[in-house]
C-alpha cells in the first residue's frame, strides 16, 4: 500500500482484494472523513509516482493517469496499455514508461489523449525520479543492476549520460542491489535497493559522473 498527504487529504493507494485509490479529508484528526473510492487496475507490483496534481499509477499492464486537482473528485484522465509495466513517472508534459524489456516516453499535454514519442530496448526497469532535464531511472536486469542517467531535454530521443552500478562483486559472490525506489534532494540521489537490502546516496551534481558519497 503507498500513501500521499497533501495539505489536508491522505491519498492512500490499496491492493489485493480492494485494489482503488481512496481519500479522506484529515484537517481534523479527530474525524477523518471518507471523500470518496475509486477502483483501480492493479496486482503486484505496484507502483505511484506523483508530480503537481497528478498521479501516474502502473500495475497490470497499464499505466492510468488520475488528477487530483478536486480531492473530493479524482478524475481517471488516461488509461495506456502496457504489458509488462514496472515503472511509469511523469514531469510536465512528459510520461516515462519501463516495462520488462522496453523504455517508453509519452507526450501528455493533452492527459485525455497521451500519443507515444519514442520506444526502446532497456533493462527491467523499477524507480523514476526527475531533476530539470534528467530522467534517472533504476533498472535490474543483469549485467545491468543499478540506476541509467537520461538526458530527456528531447523527450523524442532521450539519450543516455551515465551508468550507476549499485551490484557489488565480493570475489564470486555477487550482491544484487537492485534499486527500486529513488528520491531526489537537490543534488542528492538517494537510492533504496531490494535483494541486498541498502541505501545509496549519490552526488549528481555532474550527472555524466556521479559520485557515491555514502
Amino acid at each position: 500500500n503507498l500513501m500521499f498527504i497533501q495539505e489536508k487529504y491522505l491519498f492512500a493507494f490499496y491492493q489485493w482484494s480492494d485494489s482503488s485509490l481512496q481519500v479522506f479529508e484529515i484537517s481534523d484528526s479527530s474525524t477523518v472523513e471518507s471523500l470518496g473510492r475509486y477502483a483501480l487496475p492493479s496486482e503486484w507490483p505496484q507502483r505511484v509516482h506523483k508530480s503537481g496534481n497528478l498521479f501516474y499509477h502502473a500495475s497490470k499492464d497499464s499505466v492510468t493517469i488520475l488528477d487530483r486537482t478536486n480531492p473530493a473528485e479524482v478524475m481517471t484522465k488516461a488509461t495506456i496499455p502496457l504489458p509488462g509495466i514496472q515503472s511509469a513517472a511523469g514531469i510536465d508534459s512528459t510520461l516515462i514508461a519501463g516495462t520488462e524489456d522496453s523504455l517508453f516516453v509519452f507526450n501528455i499535454s493533452n492527459l485525455e489523449n497521451p500519443s507515444q514519442i519514442y520506444k526502446s530496448d532497456f533493462p527491467r526497469s523499477s524507480g523514476i525520479a526527475f531533476k530539470d532535464n534528467l530522467a534517472f531511472i533504476g533498472v535490474h536486469e543483469f549485467p545491468d543492476i543499478g540506476i541509467k542517467t537520461l538526458d530527456i531535454s528531447d523527450p523524442s530521443n532521450p539519450q543516455e549520460l551515465s551508468f550507476i552500478e549499485t551490484a557489488h562483486v565480493d570475489g564470486n559472490v555477487t550482491a544484487y542491489q537492485n534499486p527500486s525506489y529513488l528520491a531526489l534532494q537537490e543534488n542528492l540521489l538517494f537510492v533504496g535497493t531490494d535483494g541486498e537490502k541498502s541505501l545509496f546516496s549519490f552526488d549528481v551534481t555532474d550527472p555524466a559522473n556521479p559520485q557515491e558519497i555514502g
